[in-house]
């Protein structure tokens, strides 16, 4: 098990390289001398911290084998290998508290805890974004707020178009990617260099739940979605992604050709890489030791936007449903997850896997997407506005997890379309009524044919409803409407209170599932 993140260290799926016998020598030691360091607990537990309100808390630990650790008035005992858990009670809201942790050998004193609500952010560069890098910088100066609470994982290095020096090289193969994190308070300076929209998000919530809020994140700049998912489930599911990774054409080929340019100095099969399938999963999410979330957030795709005709392309909808499967057993729980539809821009691929994303939306199941492609940018992968994304964010999650249920939460979604001779009718759930964003008429609608065929089509808004006139010409087969259907888009359909209209391809007589 202790080599299990390391398959690099076993070079021919047998005999470990000096680095794997390290790790084999240490757990032969362990077991025969109980000796296992002593009381430890897992790096995210800080000073500072923040723990999940209102549910049971499971603490995990090491010491020396066979030890009894106190947590306050609980106990348990370690078992042979070292490792120890003992489960919390839930507690309300409030702080500031110190946990106490100790064995006969030595004891550990966590001050200035707070009990909240804690939410894991992550993703690739769109998340990564410092609110310093957006169009609200000026609000860092402002932000105060010591029941905002971080803990802010950095990269050591950005994943950008360099050769990286041969001691990083050798820290990435230990794991070792990540600088060292602590939880801190929000202020100026911290705000400033944390994730756009998990501050804004994160603000939202400080103001409308008024308890303490604690913010995880880990989102790395340009990283696919096979790098955050544990290996065991892509050896059950996509064992097609392991194999040679770098030269393997399920994987897009930017990805691939980064990760080449980044690792040039010290370059072998075995090198491994933040992009690779796994590692992400190993150094970004496994060091977080099962800790209790609220929820997730996530904002990722660019790096697997690939052509939908082709394997690469379609094998993002496979992706995604299982980062979710693997974090929720991770984690132990069925976390609520809310992702960020990919915004527009001048790229030919983005309007299907824009729609891709909007299919595998399951609300009934905690999984639902906010659109972003109103504030997208036609040159830009990395749109400047943030704000907004952070608040429909956290419009799914006050609306969905805490019971503030008059708010209009969701994008306006099509929930049927029939046709009555010469028009088509499409109506809408999720809103009461249907606008333009900038009171002009509405543009961003098509209709597709059989055979392939694209005609532009006016629309009316009734109430909730549209109105689609068919041109007679159409009249006789079967049609698909289809809406923001370019790469960057100016269309314009909102709701009433201003969330805007996925880009989608339904055929008529759809019915939203």
């Amino acid at each position: 098990e202790p080599l299990y993140p390391y398959p690099h260290y076993l070079p021919d799926a047998i005999h470990p390289d000096p680095a794997g016998a390290a790790i084999l020598a240490r757990t032969v030691y362990g077991a025969i001398t109980g000796d296992y360091g002593g009381l430890q607990l897992p790096a995210v537990y800080t000073d500072g911290m923040v723990l999940q309100r209102d549910r049971p808390l499971t603490l995990p630990g090491r010491a020396n084998a066979g030890e009894e650790v106190r947590v306050s008035r609980f106990t348990t005992r370690t078992t042979d290998d070292g490792r120890w858990t003992l489960q919390l009670p839930p507690h309300a809201a409030g702080g500031p508290y110190r946990l106490d942790i100790a064995t006969k050998t030595k004891a550990l004193a966590l001050r200035d805890v707070y009990f909240g609500e804690v939410w894991l952010c992550s993703g690739q560069s769109n998340m990564a974004m410092m609110l310093r890098e957006t169009d609200t910088r000026q609000q860092a100066a402002s932000a105060s707020d010591s029941l905002l609470r971080i803990y802010d994982m950095k990269p050591a290095h950005a994943t950008d178009p360099v050769s990286w020096p041969v001691s990083f090289l050798d820290s990435l193969n230990r794991l070792e990617y990540y600088l060292p994190a602590r939880w801190q308070r929000t202020t100026p300076e911290t705000a400033a260099s944390l994730s756009a929209v998990a501050y804004h998000f994160a603000r939202e919530l400080r103001d409308s739940l008024r308890v303490p809020v604690g913010i995880i994140v880990n989102a790395v700049g340009g990283a696919p979605t096979e790098a955050w998912i544990d290996r065991a489930s892509l050896e059950e599911e996509l064992p097609g992604l392991l194999r040679r990774w770098r030269s393997n054409d399920f994987i897009m080929p930017w990805v691939r050709q980064r990760a080449s340019e980044n690792v040039k100095l010290k370059d072998s099969p075995l090198m491994r890489h933040p992009y690779a399938p796994h590692y992400l999963f190993d150094t970004g999410i496994r060091p977080l030791e099962h800790y209790a979330l609220r929820g997730v957030l996530w904002y990722q795709g660019e790096s697997n936007v690939g052509r939908h005709d082709t394997y690469a392309g379609r094998l993002a909808e496979r992706l995604f449903p299982l980062l979710v499967k693997s974090w929720r057993s991770y984690f132990g729980a069925p976390l609520p997850f809310y992702y960020v539809q990919l915004s527009s821009i001048n790229r030919p691929s983005w309007p299907h896997f824009r729609d891709s994303q909007r299919r595998m939306q399951r609300p009934s199941e905690g999984l639902e997407m906010i659109v972003s492609s109103d504030y997208g940018d036609p040159k830009d992968v990395h749109p400047r506005q943030k704000q907004p994304l952070g608040h429909r964010l956290a419009l799914l999650a006050l609306y969905n997890d805490y019971g503030y249920r008059s708010l209009e939460a969701r994008s306006p979604e099509v929930a049927r379309i029939t046709r009555q001779g010469g028009e088509l009718f499409l109506s809408f759930v999720h809103t009461s009524a249907l606008r333009t964003s900038d009171g002009q008429p509405l543009r961003g609608f098509e209709l597709l044919t059989e055979d392939g065929l694209v005609y532009p089509v006016e629309a009316r808004v009734q109430g909730a409803e549209l109105r689609l006139t068919v041109p007679t010409q159409l009249l006789g087969g079967r049609l698909t409407v289809r809406y923001a259907w370019r790469p960057y888009t100016d269309a314009n359909l909102v709701g009433r209170t201003g969330l805007p209209v996925s880009t989608f391809s339904l055929s008529e007589d759809y019915v939203r599932p």
